[in-house]
């Protein structure tokens, strides 16, 4: 169950945002049929107000500058930030793309992101939408990507004057109104009280299993020796932790509940201590 609901967050996403597309025309596309790579994970028609409204958080023009590691295993795009076209990141983000290679070095790039934030990640990043990768060349024109493995680009519109990062951003801009904060739910660290307070659940576990998944991460499955704070995880069979953890081992952790009876680690830093350490001897006397 967590492995299916891993990917789902990675690659689908609950996309929903709140934008409003006024009554001008839809930009038609060159060609509308699905990028080859991701073909079947795109549930809507593939348009540009789809890919706003219903697979996008931000809209911004950046440029791809260096892999770096997420979770020290997988690598993800560096990208530095030029322009904010709707919502808004950072200067410096990283982008997480399905397939590595479908960005190149030093290009700059119209991209369509949704933000995703974890305590499960060492840092937050950005989920690329692979139907609408839009490279922007020197001069302004737009082309976009219809064949990742041929590296095939088409201008991206039908009307010619749209396949110009001036005049596009300008249409886009006109047309839709998205002002979204990112969804910031990722905690780096906490001091020893507010992560008792701000826990849901504080138990004392034992490592009976470890199936390592994507991305620095397993399911681990696991038996409470002791409960500290509530406890009740009898319909949490297995846990989605970093695949640090070994079986036989024992682990103070600290989780906090999610969506349905789902739970997680409730910061980044210092919710998964190990038996003997210090860290584990100095909270267990607060706890005690």
């Amino acid at each position: 169950m967590y492995k299916n609901t891993l990917l789902l967050a990675i690659l689908t996403i609950v996309f929903s945002s709140g934008c409003a597309l006024s009554t001008s025309k839809e930009l038609e596309l060159n060609e509308i049929h699905m990028n080859k790579l991701v073909h079947g994970i795109t549930e809507q028609e593939m348009t540009l107000k789809n890919a706003i409204e219903k697979y996008s958080d931000h809209v911004v023009l950046g440029t791809i500058n260096a892999f770096e590691k997420l979770n020290n295993t997988r690598d993800v795009y560096k990208v530095t930030i030029s322009d904010s076209v709707l919502g808004g990141t950072p200067e410096e983000i990283l982008v997480y793309t399905a397939e590595k290679n479908i960005l190149e070095m030093d290009k700059e790039y119209l991209l369509f992101l949704k933000d995703f934030s974890s305590n499960l990640y060492d840092q937050d990043f950005f989920v690329l939408n692979e139907e609408f990768v839009i490279k922007v060349e020197e001069d302004g024109t737009l082309a976009r990507l219809v064949d990742v493995f041929k590296k095939t680009y088409v201008p991206p519109f039908v009307e010619e004057k749209f396949n110009n990062y001036g005049e596009l951003k300008k249409y886009i801009q006109a047309n839709y109104n998205k002002k979204k904060k990112i969804n910031k739910q990722s905690v780096d660290k906490l001091n020893e009280k507010d992560l008792v307070d701000k826990a849901d659940h504080i138990v004392i576990i034992t490592v009976t299993e470890v199936t390592p998944v994507n991305n620095g991460l397993a399911i681990v499955g696991y038996r409470v020796n002791k409960a500290y704070k509530n406890g009740n995880l009898v319909n949490v069979h297995s846990l989605l932790l970093p695949n640090s953890v070994e079986v036989g081992k024992e682990y103070l952790i600290f989780l906090r509940n999610t969506e349905g009876s789902a739970v997680t680690i409730t910061s980044r830093q210092g919710s998964i201590l190990e038996k003997d350490s210090k860290e584990y001897e100095k909270m267990l006397k607060l706890l005690n």
